[in-house]
Formats: structure tokens, C-alpha cells, sequence
């Protein structure tokens, strides 16, 4: 099953709207709607801005709802030129700007217990994703983090 989170309801509205056989379970405060769309068995959530929630969440929809993949949807900036309002972004690769264990020996942005900076997305499903998405949609590595 396909997991898809949300920080905002503007941003997983659409979805819950377009699926069919819905059902809803209430778990840590947010509400899990399953259901399918195109085809596809998934469920959505709506978890609230920030990494604790969208980790939380996503943590959730592996234990109680048994998905695979997780697609992370949501407003965000960028420091790129090639990416305007209103594009899509496909990531390629995950990294978490505001880490910083330098004062450990290790380089700004390193995850420790996992030995990187960036996270590769699944490849897989980044092409599946840029194959059914409207122009313009680009693929880019992605930051994420908090100021």
C-alpha cells in the first residue's frame, strides 16, 4: 500500500476528495483516510507541519496500515532558479539542512547511524511519479529542516 503525507489540509484535500471505498481511523491526534484511488489501495494523512508529526505519522502509517512507500506532498521554497511557484518537484535525494554534528569530527548535514548527508528517494516510483505528473515538474535533491 501507498502511504501519502500532508503537512497542511490544502495539500491533501484534493486527494481524499478523488478516493473511493474511504475509511477513516483516528490514531495520534490526525485522521488516516485508506481508500483507493485510480486503482491504487492508499492512505493519506494530514499530519501537521514539522518532522517530529511527518515522522510520527509516517511511522504509523508502516505500523497500522502496513505501507511501503511513502510520498511526502507539501509546500516548500527553493534556493534553485530552475524550480518557480507552482512547480512540482519530484526528489531524487533527501538531506536535512539544519544538522549540524560538526563539533563531533563529522561534516554539516551528516546523519549519524546512517553514514550520509542525502537519502536516495526510490527511483522506481520517482519515474512513475514524473511519468503521470503535469509539466513543469522537475527532479531535484531536497532539503528538509527548520529555522
Amino acid at each position: 500500500m501507498l502511504g501519502i503525507i500532508g503537512a497542511m489540509d490544502v495539500e491533501v484535500r484534493t486527494i481524499k476528495d478523488k478516493m473511493t471505498g474511504t475509511v477513516t481511523t483516528r490514531a495520534a491526534g490526525c485522521d488516516f483516510v485508506t481508500g483507493e484511488l485510480e486503482g491504487v489501495m492508499i492512505t493519506v494523512v494530514q499530519c501537521a507541519p514539522g518532522k517530529v508529526n511527518a515522522a510520527l505519522c509516517t511511522q504509523l502509517l508502516i505500523d497500522r496500515f502496513q505501507v511501503d512507500r511513502v510520498i511526502n506532498i507539501g509546500v516548500a521554497c527553493s534556493l534553485s532558479e530552475r524550480v518557480v511557484i507552482k512547480n512540482i518537484v519530484i526528489a531524487t535525494d533527501v538531506c536535512q539542512y539544519d544538522i549540524d554534528i560538526t563539533a563531533l569530527g563529522e561534516p554539516k548535514g551528516f546523519i549519524n547511524g546512517l553514514g550520509t548527508i542525502k537519502v536516495a528517494t526510490d527511483p522506481t516510483l520517482s519515474d512513475r511519479l514524473a511519468r503521470h505528473l503535469p509539466p513543469p515538474s522537475t527532479a531535484a535533491s531536497v532539503s528538509i529542516g527548520a529555522r
